[in-house]
């Protein structure tokens, strides 16, 4: 079955939302294929992946199961349900904020957050959904603080734990409280 490649040029670009990342290179891919697993339980390779960006050429048509899966990352039930949206068909789906999932980050990537009222910390991965604190500009966390996350989630409040801060004794922490918080943006180390 042929697909229109504008619904899939606006659902790979509704994807990238999601996730908080144009896709563009193979590092890109391997990031995305692990973030698919952590919003739908199911698994797509980077070489589907890359096929249905268009970063490859594809010798056969897209597969409805991948689409499937993206569309369901992207709030949908399916891909009729989506191409049914996009259409003005059905308009409901379930909301869907970004997340940043930590088992898709690498060793030493950096993770910047922000939330209300002008709070910026700008944190490095250390591996195990642990982080330190390595910038922090009107916040309570400060530079050399750590703790574990293993989820990031736009809007949200953040719940931290295991936050050790020399002098204190080990706590769990929540930024954001009210109204949540951002994730700017979060780059791979190197």
């Amino acid at each position: 079955m042929e697909y229109n490649k504008e619904d899939i040029k606006r659902l790979t670009a509704q994807v990238e939302k999601v996730v908080g990342k144009k896709i563009s290179g193979p590092r890109d891919f391997d990031f995305l294929s692990r973030q698919v697993e952590g919003y739908t339980g199911e698994t797509l390779s980077v070489s589907t992946l890359k096929r249905v960006w268009g970063y490859i050429p594809s010798g056969s048509r897209l597969s409805r199961y991948s689409l499937d899966v993206l569309a369901r990352m992207a709030g949908y039930a399916g891909w009729e349900a989506y191409v049914a949206g996009v259409n003005g068909g059905d308009v409901s789906f379930r909301i869907v904020h970004r997340k940043l999932f930590t088992d898709s980050l690498e060793y030493g990537d950096r993770v910047k957050l922000v939330w209300s009222p002008d709070r910026v910390v700008t944190t490095r991965y250390e591996g195990q959904n642990m982080f330190t604190v390595v910038e922090s500009e009107n916040s309570k966390l400060c530079v050399g603080d750590t703790f574990r996350c293993g989820l990031f989630v736009d809007h949200e409040p953040l719940y931290l734990t295991g936050l050790f801060h020399p002098g204190m004794p080990v706590s769990d922490y929540v930024c954001g409280k009210s109204g949540g918080g951002n994730l700017a943006r979060s780059r791979q180390a190197g």
